[in-house]
């Protein structure tokens, strides 16, 4: 376990400080304090006690995209059972993560996923419309980051960039420079 542990803070560590770049391919086609969250395009700002989808950058040098996650909260926060689920632009959803059993976050703590250490399991476009939601293990929405509803239409992030809650955890989303794991600028 501890072999598996160092090996995944390994893999996150090598790619912290990488930016993103911009992702010309196709979008390759998908959380949770157990209370239900509206189903809003992002968690209100002053919504303190809870985990919230923080960061997203599609298609990072070499071959990443990463969901950054947020803990609101000063007590630390179960993740077990909970899912990330993605909607691309033609409507498809489709669960990308499912955390597993213990799985937890610090309290004003990050947890990355992403697909360079092989646990997202779906790409992010940073050029067409996506969605992300998180779900608690019994489907109640937790929170909600759509590209067209919370950046606009048609904007995309650069090589560098990324989507993000600024000020972080609470903020607008807006498009500003990557800070993969750490907070948002």
């Amino acid at each position: 376990m501890k072999a598996k542990c160092l090996l995944i803070a390994t893999a996150l560590f090598s790619v912290l400080t990488a930016g993103c770049k911009n992702d010309s391919e196709d979008d390759i086609p998908g959380w949770g304090n157990g209370q239900e969250k509206p189903d809003t395009a992002s968690a209100s700002p002053g919504d303190k006690g809870q985990v919230v989808i923080n960061e997203v950058c599609g298609k990072q040098d070499p071959d990443d995209d990463w969901i950054e996650l947020y803990n609101n909260a000063a007590e630390e926060k179960s993740l077990s059972g909970a899912t990330i689920e993605k909607t691309d632009e033609e409507g498809k959803t489709e669960t990308i993560f499912t955390f597993p059993d213990n799985y937890k976050i610090a309290g004003h703590g990050y947890a990355v996923i992403a697909t360079v250490s092989g646990e997202l399991q779906a790409r992010i476009s940073n050029k067409k419309e996506v969605a992300l939601e998180i779900r608690d293990k019994q489907g109640n929405s937790i929170d909600k980051f759509d590209r067209d509803a919370n950046i606009g239409e048609g904007k995309t992030h650069s090589t560098g960039e990324s989507y993000a809650r600024v000020p972080n955890g609470t903020g607008s989303w807006r498009i500003t420079t990557a800070t993969r794991g750490a907070a948002n600028k």
